[in-house]
């Protein structure tokens, strides 16, 4: 019975089901939602290799940007039930549409400013010993290191690093922003 398999195997059989009549288009509504981190990052391979090998058009309705950036080739951004952005991931991630976007797509390093709102992605944030600031967060997930560095005038910023040796909570450190690759877009005001 389907009942005493894994929440994976369950998922897995679902798919097989809905995939048997051959469609030209699946609908799938956050199929990965109830699962935990590796199983989810499992099915989540699983699944990019099996649309592309189909060739199948799958509109895949998820909470989860990452997850959406893995497999969408397109990505449709909604807010009160209307698109208020659709592309390519990447470019997606390089030009949202408003800051309430940027928020939604998990960017930390927004300032309001009036009508508009200045975006660095943390990619564009380089933390490095010196002053001018100090670590209060080093996270590690995976190969990355999410860091949070408070400003002397209060002010945080998150930044990222591959780097085995990266700045440790408490750490007194400097922050360079590399300017070119700020993004300034609409503010949303909804």
């Amino acid at each position: 019975a389907v009942q005493t398999l894994s929440g994976g195997e369950q998922q897995r059989v679902a798919l097989a089901r809905a995939l048997a009549p051959e469609p030209r288009v699946l609908l799938l509504d956050e199929p990965l939602g109830s699962l935990d981190g590796p199983l989810r990052e499992r099915l989540l391979n699983d699944l990019r290799e099996l649309f592309a090998m189909l060739g199948l058009t799958v509109v895949y309705v998820t909470h989860d940007a990452g997850e959406a950036f893995a497999l969408g080739h397109a990505v449709a951004v909604m807010r009160e039930g209307t698109v208020v952005q659709s592309a390519a991931p990447d470019d997606l991630w390089l030009q949202p549409a408003d800051g309430w976007v940027a928020r939604f797509l998990g960017m930390r390093n927004i300032r309001d400013e009036g009508d508009r709102c200045i975006v660095i992605p943390p990619q564009a944030v380089t933390i490095v010993p010196g002053e001018g600031a100090v670590v209060v967060a080093a996270e590690r997930r995976g190969a990355v290191v999410w860091l949070r560095a408070r400003l002397d005038d209060g002010n945080e910023l998150h930044a990222v690093t591959t780097a085995a040796d990266h700045p440790r909570d408490g750490d007194r450190v400097a922050v360079h922003i590399d300017e070119e690759a700020t993004i300034v877009v609409p503010r949303w005001r909804g």
